[in-house]
């Protein structure tokens, strides 16, 4: 908390007379006549009056002087240098390093540290900030590893929001825009940072009464690694579309891979979010170890897409939409 003086107010020169003609003005006005008037009409004080008088003279002259002295020492010291390294949040009565982030784990820590006495769940919410890394057509969100959240009561939520902001501000994260839909109708605040990039996410539970402010963080490392792992992928996506945009307006996340039942085929799964929508694309690996680009939806998938041997061997047992007798079953699986 810094301790430099509050605003004093001080008379300028606006506020004195402007002139000699002003302060004769400001006399006759108050005594009825000019100063050597006053002066000449004055009686002839005794000699204990004026010694008097020249002793209150000098005590004046004195308090006069000092004060000057003590006003400019007052007025010229200068106010104490900002903490380098915390700063203390009026609000909140919380100290917020202002140290850059060294990573996400540092970040994550730093936000349990200041919400200590909130209690905390394990839920995986919010997303860290997309990043569109120079050398890539896309953009992309890696799997979070470091992310706490803080359930509760909305005050205790949007606290818990408030002073999570200060943290991440104070470790050097700047606020970035991402497109709306990314954020799947929740109070999202994207920030980021040279090495770190984080999400902070407000969640309202409409049928239980709860809030949640989540707090996920991924480190620059983490998003290369997981851009240079789903280029394949992109790359068959691409290939089997033509009007894909490739100016890094498309976000590639939620990347997963799962062996099939039928031996040596396996699917992924990739989230793909963009201005005006999204989608999960789905694709399959064959025994000879080369992946395929299937579909992209938005829904369940009707089983007779699932239209060749290898396609149905590798998603063997998956949900899909089926039509028996003129009625509709959506959990029906994939058969070969």
């Amino acid at each position: 908390m810094s301790n430099a003086p509050s605003t004093v107010e001080s008379k300028t020169d606006e506020d004195a007379p402007s002139s000699k003609h002003d302060l004769k003005t400001d006399t006759e006005s108050n005594l009825g006549a000019a100063p050597s008037d006053v002066h000449e009409k004055m009686p002839k004080a005794s000699r204990f009056n004026r010694k008097f008088l020249a002793i209150c003279a000098a005590i004046l002259a004195v308090l006069v002087v000092s004060g000057m002295v003590l006003g400019k020492d007052y007025f010229q010291k200068p106010n104490p240098s900002p903490a380098k390294t915390s700063t203390t949040s009026q609000n909140t009565n919380i100290t917020v390093s202002t140290e850059p982030a060294k990573s996400a784990q540092d970040v994550i820590a730093r936000i349990k540290a200041a919400l200590a006495k909130a209690p905390t769940s394990n839920d995986p919410l919010g997303k860290p900030a997309p990043l569109h890394l120079e050398g890539y057509d896309y953009s992309v969100v890696p799997v979070i590893t470091e992310r706490v959240t803080f359930p509760g009561t909305q005050k205790n939520a949007l606290a818990a929001y408030s002073t999570a902001k200060k943290v991440l501000v104070g470790a050097g994260l700047k606020p970035v825009v991402v497109p709306n839909t990314y954020n799947n109708g929740a109070s999202s605040l994207h920030l980021d940072s040279t090495n770190v990039h984080c999400g902070l996410t407000l969640l309202r539970d409409r049928k239980e009464a709860t809030y949640d402010t989540s707090v996920s963080c991924a480190d620059t490392t983490d998003y290369e690694t997981y851009a240079r792992e789903i280029q394949p992928f992109w790359i068959l996506y691409t290939n089997a579309r033509n009007d894909i945009p490739k100016d890094g307006s498309m976000i590639l996340y939620e990347f997963e891979q799962k062996t099939s039942k039928s031996v040596g085929y396996a699917t992924a799964t990739m989230q793909v979010g963009f201005p005006g929508g999204g989608n999960v694309q789905l694709f399959y690996q064959t025994p000879s170890q080369q992946w395929h680009y299937f579909m992209g939806t938005q829904q369940t998938i009707g089983c007779e897409s699932y239209n060749t041997t290898d396609i149905k061997r590798a998603f063997l047992g998956e949900v899909c939409g089926a039509t028996v007798n003129g009625v509709y079953d959506p959990q029906s699986t994939v058969q070969l």
